[in-house]
């Protein structure tokens, strides 16, 4: 069976169980995550057959309006995670255990009122964290990338360091937030790393918050792709190299020195050249996740890219060109 989950920024949960416990009764979800619950450890929740999971806001805090919580289905298996690296985020995470495999799932909120250096900081360190993940709540950021009509700097900030990082931001065809003042906007997002198979977020327009509730699949039998990396031969150490290599070199050739003019034999002998050279490579050549651009370019946008290219290399003789290269760009 697929895991269903369902993220929702419920703006003060404590209200709305009666209503979410009737949503639960029609529509099933392994996994709810919810944002800004705005609750105080005296509040005790109980979703019957579900085990609650909760960091609860911080009163002293200087964006007091905030809270998650997760309810997982007793019949997932997980362990609760604890990530120190976030100053300002309010977050909650699991490691849940699927089949073999296992990736990290959580619920986070970012308070509208948070500084843009603070959100820079917080969002580096949760998406450079290793291994799989699927990061769902409310980011407050804007980007057209995800359908806003505009961009804000922590949306920017979110879009570079996902592309730093190989993640990918999911987004919901229809707006999920509806102010009282502006445009509906895109702020619940679904960022993943390293899973594949994921369905596209759907924006439900059931339960009562000026954020809808969105609602995503993980396939049961996940496909987590081994992470490919490459020779980083910028950073190689040379020198380490051949001393690795000498010394080998030394070790297989004790008994019987490397003769590539004598013909019987001539494979093995390759063989054990090139595995020289591999045990030498390891351990003198770092490596590194290969760079991938992550949107390809249209056929339209190589031409106009060649044409731009071709032009450039002219104005040195024609600097009237100058304008049209730029109307390129």
């Amino acid at each position: 069976m697929d895991i269903k989950i369902l993220s929702w920024n419920c703006q003060s949960l404590q209200g709305k169980i009666p209503e979410l416990k009737h949503h639960l009764h029609s529509h099933f979800y392994h996994i709810i995550l919810l944002q800004e619950t705005w609750l105080n450890p005296k509040i005790s929740i109980n979703f019957p057959g579900y085990t609650c999971l909760r960091h609860d806001r911080d009163s002293t805090s200087r964006y007091p309006h905030g809270g998650v919580l997760i309810l997982i289905h007793k019949s997932i298996n997980y362990k609760k995670v604890t990530f120190s690296k976030l100053s300002f985020f309010e977050s909650i995470f699991l490691e849940i255990i699927l089949n073999s495999t296992s990736f990290i799932i959580g619920s986070l909120y970012c308070s509208s009122a948070l500084k843009c250096c603070d959100y820079k900081s917080d969002i580096s360190n949760l998406l450079s964290r290793p291994g799989p993940f699927i990061l769902a709540g409310d980011y407050n950021a804007k980007h057209t990338s995800w359908n806003n009509l505009n961009s804000n700097r922590k949306g920017t900030d979110l879009l570079k360091t996902c592309n730093e990082n190989f993640c990918d931001i999911s987004n919901t065809e229809h707006p999920t937030t509806f102010p009282a003042i502006g445009p509906p906007s895109f702020l619940d997002l679904v960022i993943s790393k390293g899973i594949l198979g994921i369905t596209k977020p759907l924006a439900l327009n059931d339960l009562s918050s000026d954020h809808l509730p969105i609602s995503f699949t993980i396939p049961h039998k996940i496909n987590i792709p081994e992470e490919i990396k490459i020779r980083n031969f910028k950073n190689a150490n040379w020198k380490l190299f051949r001393a690795t290599f000498t010394k080998e070199l030394e070790k297989f050739t004790s008994n019987q020195p490397l003769n590539f003019d004598a013909i019987p034999g001539l494979d093995c002998q390759v063989e054990t050249f090139n595995k020289i050279i591999n045990i030498s490579t390891d351990a003198s050549i770092p490596l590194k996740p290969p760079f991938v651009f992550r949107y390809p370019h249209s056929q339209l946008i190589k031409q106009l890219k060649n044409r731009r290219n071709f032009l450039r290399s002219k104005i040195k003789n024609f600097p009237s060109l100058k304008r049209v290269v730029n109307d390129l760009n």
